[in-house]
């Protein structure tokens, strides 16, 4: 393990890590913040850590952030295969190198799933979970599998296009410009086989689902999410025994995109409490 470098984030100095994975590859992680319990925050599909961009400022202020890209995702090498339980192992390799104590561990989509997957097997690395626009499983997912095939025509790389309608198509609310521009600039970074495998890992994930997640856990679903969808956020429910459910009117599948210090107030009032 190394530091890299320093990232300057709005005035806010971000160090940056690299950890070996067990199969060998670099994933990059930037930590923040000097007090308090420490949040691992886990991105989504075709994202990176600066996912979370717009809540990194107000929670650092309390809270110690790890934020790893994800294999084959940001600044992260590709992986030798992307399944759900590959990302597991990833974020779980992030948490015993990095934390000194157990977790909050955060996931938002895809990052939701591995979280998930996390509190239920390794209840000693996690305190509390916080899921953003998730579901217990992609498995079968008629739209994502949609995307696989879309993908699987492409031989070289993923076109621009492609990339700006799918990240905005996610979002009810317009993004800010320079926000969108971000997203798509770490979108654009993933290679075509990280794009393909995670939409296939996604639809043929075979589990293992969590049949009870026990630790305290803050739910975000914004209603308009075309993605997750009502019926997800019922699935969820029946997954989590101490959960308490937030919902965004007019917000798409990323809330953290959309409406960041909404959602990072509550996540400080979420951890705060008793």
């Amino acid at each position: 393990m190394s530091t890299d470098r320093t990232i300057d984030l709005d005035g806010l100095k971000l160090s940056q890590k690299t950890l070996i994975r067990v199969d060998g590859g670099r994933q990059r992680v930037v930590r923040t913040g000097d007090t308090g319990p420490t949040v691992v925050l886990l991105h989504g599909y075709a994202d990176s850590w600066r996912s979370f961009e717009g809540m990194v400022a107000p929670l650092s202020a309390e809270f110690r952030l790890i934020l790893p890209d994800q294999r084959g995702h940001g600044d992260s090498d590709p992986g030798e295969s992307y399944s759900v339980g590959d990302f597991v192992a990833d974020a779980v390799l992030v948490i015993e190198a990095l934390a000194a104590a157990q977790v909050a561990l955060l996931g938002h989509s895809l990052g939701g799933i591995v979280a998930q997957r996390i509190a239920a097997a390794r209840p000693d690395l996690v305190s509390h979970v916080i899921l953003i626009g998730t579901a217990p499983s992609a498995a079968g997912h008629a739209d994502i599998q949609s995307l696989a095939d879309q993908l699987d025509g492409y031989k070289t790389e993923v076109p621009a296009e492609v990339i700006a309608e799918f990240q905005t198509g996610t979002a009810f609310t317009p993004l800010p410009a320079p926000r969108l521009a971000t997203i798509l600039e770490e979108s654009a970074k993933l290679s075509l086989g990280a794009w393909q495998g995670t939409a296939h890992a996604l639809v043929d994930d075979p589990g293992p689902v969590p049949n009870r997640i026990e630790q305290p856990t803050l739910v975000f679903w914004g209603e308009r999410d075309n993605i997750f969808d009502a019926g997800s956020q019922e699935a969820l429910a029946q997954v989590l025994v101490n959960a308490t459910h937030v919902h965004i009117p007019d917000v798409g599948h990323a809330p953290n995109w959309e409406v960041p210090a909404a959602v990072a107030t509550e996540i400080a009032t979420f951890l705060r409490a008793p």
